[in-house]
């Protein structure tokens, strides 16, 4: 994407405080549940990045070897600030509070585990939330998928949705690349564990009631379409269709089961072995 002189101006001159902060700029918060296949990825792609931030995976009980292959990373890299935390009870709202109970950067960063980010995301990310001065932001999905009816869809999610709706008391985002002041958190009390869906719509509509709500422009994720390759493209967006109707009108919830955690898949991960 295009980026502004002033931006780029911003991004030169930070490069020297960026590798060499004490303090983390982002505080990375990665809930967890039978992540195998997904989370040694994504945490190759997070310690790529030439950024000082912390690593928290928040577990709620994984029974597979995600565990074990966080562990394994820790100590391939013990220079690096990664924890692995044990949830009190499941639940992707449980999971995610309970790791940004233990952030210590002015600003926390949601990442879902099957989720991939481009180089140099995390940076691009914290400098345009800065440069915008927003306390809060989304990022859009560019799904894992070489099917036209996946970027056909996601395209138009974006741009005539997610884009008007960030100028309106509903924004919407995924739960997934949410990136939000630290302080903004704690006050909204984070995410609401009550919520059998739409706990992120809910999260960020909570962010803009008491400050600046806006979608990433110079950014995005790598979305998993493990869901809509399991349960079917056409009932995974009916669900979201009806739980967006829903949010927007105010309306009470369907109850359409969010199963975290059951989406697993049969990839298997080599994260023993260090990428360069």
């Amino acid at each position: 994407m295009v980026k502004t002189s002033s931006y780029k101006m911003l991004n030169q001159s930070s490069d020297r405080s960026f590798r060499h902060s004490k303090k983390p700029y982002l505080s990375i918060v990665i809930p967890t549940l039978n992540e195998e296949g997904f989370i040694g990825d994504l945490l190759r792609e997070i310690l790529a990045q030439d950024m000082n931030f912390e690593i928290i995976v928040s577990d709620s009980g994984s029974t597979d070897r995600t565990q074990h292959i966080v562990n394994s990373i820790i100590h391939l890299y013990p220079e690096r600030n990664i924890r692995f935390i044990r949830a009190p009870k499941k639940g992707v709202s449980i999971a995610r509070n309970n790791g940004a109970a233990y952030a210590h950067s002015d600003y926390i960063t949601f990442l879902d585990a099957d989720t991939r980010i481009p180089p140099n995301f995390l940076r691009d990310a914290y400098l345009e939330v800065k440069r915008r001065n927003l306390d809060g932001a989304g990022c859009h999905l560019e799904p894992d998928s070489e099917k036209f009816v996946d970027k056909a869809v996601f395209s138009f999610y974006h741009h005539c949705i997610l884009n008007p709706l960030q100028y309106t008391k509903r924004p919407g985002s995924a739960g997934a690349g949410i990136i939000v002041k630290r302080n903004i958190h704690h006050a909204i009390g984070g995410f609401n564990p009550n919520l059998p869906t739409c706990e992120d719509l809910d999260y960020i509509k909570k962010i803009s009631e008491v400050g600046r709500f806006r979608m990433l422009k110079s950014t995005n994720i790598i979305f998993n379409t493990r869901r809509f390759d399991e349960e079917g493209r056409a009932r995974v967006w009916f669900k979201y269709a009806v739980w967006g109707s829903c949010y927007l009108l105010n309306l009470k919830r369907v109850k359409f089961e969010y199963e975290f955690g059951k989406f697993n898949t049969e990839k298997e991960d080599d994260m023993l072995i260090p990428r360069s």
